[in-house]
């Protein structure tokens, strides 16, 4: 919208208008879902049961490949992956968890054709 300069969108539901849109609306939304998620406490199991809950949703993640451990709250992802796709959706999955204070990402990926390993990021990246 900001890009576009698009202030307010209508909200159409079965081809009528039912309300408006705008940008300060989005915002509050999402100040709203970002206070919501910096208050949470959970435990480091709690934690880990969700990430694999989630990674279970997705039949895209080879599930045997990827391990996932919690400490302390930082949220640990290790394992062999086929491409960066797959890193980046892990990591969104371990950064919007309820109660997480960073992500560590350990996965290694191996490109399937030819076996090369692709570099890995190291350390642990907190949550905003």
């Amino acid at each position: 919208m900001h890009a576009c300069r698009v202030k307010r969108l209508p909200v159409v539901d079965h081809g009528r208008i039912v309300g408006i849109l705008s940008r300060a609306d989005l915002v509050k939304a999402l100040l709203c879902r970002l206070e919501c998620t910096s208050t949470v406490e959970a435990s480091d199991r709690e934690i880990e049961n969700h990430v694999r809950a989630e990674i279970a949703k997705q039949g895209w993640v080879p599930r045997f490949n990827v391990a996932v451990a919690v400490r302390s709250g930082i949220i640990e992802l290790s394992g062999i992956i086929p491409d960066e796709k797959e890193r980046t959706a892990l990591r969104v999955i371990a950064e919007n968890t309820p109660g997480g204070r960073g992500v560590r990402d350990d996965l290694v990926c191996v490109e399937p054709l030819s076996g090369a390993v692709v570099d890995q990021p190291t350390g642990v990246n907190p949550i905003p």
